[in-house]
């Protein structure tokens, strides 16, 4: 939401919000009481599962917060110097998947941060995904990584990350890391490959637009089977 507060400050999106009370649609200016709402909320739980666990999830979460904000806040957001995937990796992928098992009372070892890892690339796709669909939109705004390697190396990168995904799932199982049953997780691999399609040679804008549904689509599909696998 803060994404989209800013985008609209900066001129990004004039489409999507009224800025006065008299046009039916959501309200610009409303939408930081909304994402502060949100966040007061997740300190509250972040406070008591601090209180079960230890204060070190409330330390990671405020600098979860401050991150987010500068996600897209000032004329140097994180996401304007191509920190989009990045920043996503850590805290979408490693920092939460971390949290998640250390919070039950268990250290984090090898095996989690391989797991973190493959949720650290799913969610880079979802950032890469926006960064490419969005290309020209950003084009003086933003610098996103897409905008800095170009749009047909952004794809390309996007290519070997969903590749990626699965070879590690292979490697998983060559070692014995995880059953070979969490090949079920290729049961997502059409997802992929839609994702993948949206970016043609011949794709329109619309297909192009419908590509970060597709991409949401495979994050939750994976996430759900690998998960089920384990």
């Amino acid at each position: 939401m803060l994404n989209d507060y800013y985008d609209f400050s900066n001129g990004q999106d004039q489409e999507k919000w009224a800025d006065t009370e008299n046009v039916k649609g959501p309200s610009h200016h409303k939408i930081p009481y909304v994402a502060w709402s949100i966040i007061g909320m997740a300190v509250l739980l972040g406070t008591w599962i601090s209180i079960q666990t230890t204060w070190w999830i409330a330390f990671i979460g405020t600098i979860g917060i401050l991150v987010g904000f500068a996600y897209s806040a000032g004329q140097h957001s994180l996401a304007s110097l191509g920190l989009g995937e990045i920043v996503a990796a850590v805290f979408l992928g490693f920092v939460t998947t971390g949290l998640g098992y250390s919070v039950q009372g268990h250290a984090i070892n090898g095996l989690v941060l391989i797991i973190a890892f493959l949720f650290a690339l799913l969610i880079a796709t979802m950032i890469l995904t926006i960064n490419i669909r969005d290309f020209k939109k950003d084009q003086g705004y933003r610098n996103t990584l897409a905008m800095r390697i170009g749009r047909q190396s952004a794809i390309r990168l996007l290519t070997g990350l969903l590749i990626t995904i699965y070879l590690c799932v292979m490697m998983l199982i060559f070692f014995q890391i995880v059953s070979w049953t969490a090949m079920i997780t290729f049961l997502a691999l059409p997802l992929a490959y839609r994702l993948r399609w949206s970016f043609r040679n011949t794709a329109t804008r619309e297909n192009e637009m419908r590509a970060m549904k597709w991409a949401g689509w495979h994050h939750w599909a994976f996430g759900l089977l690998f998960v089920l696998e384990l």
